[in-house]
């Protein structure tokens, strides 16, 4: 989180030989005592599988491909309970591929997950569900959120790939409240089409979004912290905003966020095309490498004060200025004299 108490870490446990497993087969079993025939732990397990939707109440491994063109194809109808696809493919069309149902300490691993049509639904849909993981799934969307969650905290989003095949806007994560981490995902949008890596509203506090890669052709937003989310730490993630018309790499309308190290390049050729956009005060942005080709690299509206510091081999910058709007690279030597 932005006071640094949230693990960037996610330990998944591998398989390990059991000669008990599976009536003294000698098989092996994973983290949660299923049992595979491999070490890999790959292929269906011995217990608790499915090949069709439905309201889960037990961990539940998908054994084949499955499809609901209609509606909600898994709904969690309990907690602590987890839903792993096996790499499996879930096509669906209806308003929630899967709804975690408002229940806590979930965990949804190992999934393709498909929108077939342009329905402005969402993937996953985690209201007020917390303690939960969403990791290693591949989402495919054309139209609306893959991963929305809100009332929901301390989850984390993990390892996971988001790509948008349409022309409509896809947002990657939308949601917010507090403590949830967003790490070492990708998100790639399509060609003219709008959206966000991340959306963050105005609940949005001490969340972490850790070494993300996402990569925006359209009008979009690689991070975007609307109307007020605080606290924030934004750090080590790689933007790449394309155009062909106008885009941010992050938009702070928050205050006291904190970005780190990250990496933004916007090639969009207009000079409302920033690498970060501050719209707030009280933000702390360090050592950061934007490059734009057209406009500024860091823009402030005007009356906001926010800090910038670099670090490099001649000591420390602190730089803070009420109006901040520049086009060129901030180099010791070159354009800062010391």
């Amino acid at each position: 989180s932005g006071s640094g108490s949230v693990n960037h870490n996610l330990t998944i446990l591998a398989c390990t030989a059991n000669a008990s497993c599976c009536g003294g087969s000698g098989y092996y079993n994973d983290a949660d005592g299923n049992c595979y025939p491999n070490s890999g732990c790959t292929g269906n397990p011995s217990s608790n599988g499915t090949s069709v939707c439905k309201t889960i109440n037990t961990n539940t491994h998908l054994n084949s491909n499955v499809s609901n063109l209609t509606g909600t194809c898994f709904t969690f109808g309990t907690s602590n309970i987890y839903l792993d696809c096996m790499g499996h493919k879930i096509t669906g069309a209806g308003d929630y591929i899967i709804d975690t149902n408002f229940q806590n300490n979930i965990t949804l691993r190992n999934c393709n997950i498909n929108v077939s049509a342009n329905v402005n639904g969402n993937c996953v849909y985690m209201l007020s569900s917390s303690n939960s993981s969403v990791y290693n799934n591949y989402i495919t969307s054309a139209v609306g959120v893959s991963v929305f969650y809100g009332f929901a905290s301390y989850n984390n989003f993990t390892n996971n790939t988001i790509i948008n095949l349409g022309t409509g806007t896809v947002n990657g994560f939308y949601g917010g409240d507090d403590n949830n981490i967003i790490q070492n995902n990708f998100f790639n949008s399509s060609a003219n089409s709008g959206g966000n890596g991340v959306y963050f509203s105005s609940l949005a506090v001490n969340n972490l979004i850790y070494n993300n890669t996402f990569m925006i052709p359209g009008s979009g937003t690689g991070i975007y912290l609307f109307s007020g989310p605080s606290n924030n730490t934004i750090q080590e993630n790689k933007i790449t905003t394309l155009g062909p018309s106008s885009s941010t790499g992050i938009i702070l309308n928050g205050d006291n966020n904190t970005l780190i190290d990250n990496e933004i390049n916007n090639t969009a050729g207009f000079s409302n095309s920033y690498g970060i956009n501050l719209q707030s005060s009280g933000n702390l942005l360090q050592n950061n490498n934007i490059t734009t080709a057209a406009g500024a690299k860091i823009y402030s509206w005007s009356l906001l004060n926010n800090t910038l510091l670099y670090n490099n081999s001649y000591g420390l910058i602190n730089w803070t200025k009420d109006n901040l709007t520049t086009n060129i690279d901030l180099n010791a030597g070159s354009t800062i004299f010391l």
